[in-house]
């Protein structure tokens, strides 16, 4: 998906250099007074830069759940993720010292559709200065994939770029064809929240998401600028 570049990109020259084509999403389940303990455990996860194929990490605190910790990952492609879980993974876990304090993990994957855009990706840019991250998860009904990615393009990645998205994305599920996540990066929660009251309902009648989809669930994210890994750009 398209996006518009924020001030603080400009200090990321390289930040439309080999994009990820991999999203592992992983939502913890933290009880509220190991918060700041977990949060203080995200700084181990530096070590990520490090690692050949990594692409940016982010995350933050859900506002509908308060308990639920959520951390995007960005990497360059299947194999890099394989290799770091298998070479790397368990020293930075035992470091953040986080095993203790997690009451319940679910981690996905997703593969990015799009990779031709010009335009940074959103893991360029989010956790650079906050905002709100919000998180639609979309199972679409049989045979619909190929209009869900058309209007994304002719309808809502427009629409959002007019109302100051800072980062947005859309994602496919590996192990489910028919799920897709569609990211939406913000500045404020008032920003967010204007979206949300205005244009996005005449989007979604032009785009006929009941028509597409079985089932549409949101979630927005506070996102943590402390959690935020960046990578080595060349």
């Amino acid at each position: 998906m398209n996006s518009e570049v924020p001030p603080s990109a400009e200090r990321s020259p390289a930040a439309h250099a080999d994009p990820a084509s991999i999203l592992k999403l992983i939502s913890c389940r933290v009880a509220a007074e190991h918060h700041a303990a977990f949060g203080h455990g995200q700084r181990a996860w530096q070590g990520l830069a490090g690692c050949d194929g990594f692409r940016g990490q982010t995350g933050g605190w859900s506002l509908a759940d308060h308990d639920e910790a959520v951390i995007l990952g960005f990497w360059r492609d299947e194999a890099a993720v394989d290799a770091f879980m298998s070479e790397r993974h368990d020293p930075l876990f035992e470091a953040s010292r986080q095993q203790p304090l997690i009451q319940e993990i679910q981690v996905s994957r997703w593969r990015r559709v799009g990779l031709a855009s010009s335009q940074p990706p959103l893991a360029g840019i989010a956790g650079r200065d906050g905002g709100y991250l919000r998180i639609a998860e979309i199972r679409l009904l049989p045979n619909r994939a190929d209009h869900l990615m058309q209007t994304q393009g002719d309808i809502w990645d427009p629409a959002m770029r007019a109302a100051g998205v800072l980062a947005c994305g859309l994602w496919r599920a590996e192990a489910e064809e028919a799920r897709f996540l569609s990211l939406s990066l913000w500045r404020s929660r008032e920003s967010e929240r204007e979206w949300r009251a205005g244009p996005f309902f005449d989007c979604w009648r032009r785009a006929g998401v009941e028509d597409d989809c079985e089932d549409v669930t949101g979630r927005l994210v506070s996102v943590e600028p402390d959690w935020r890994v960046d990578w080595s750009r060349p």
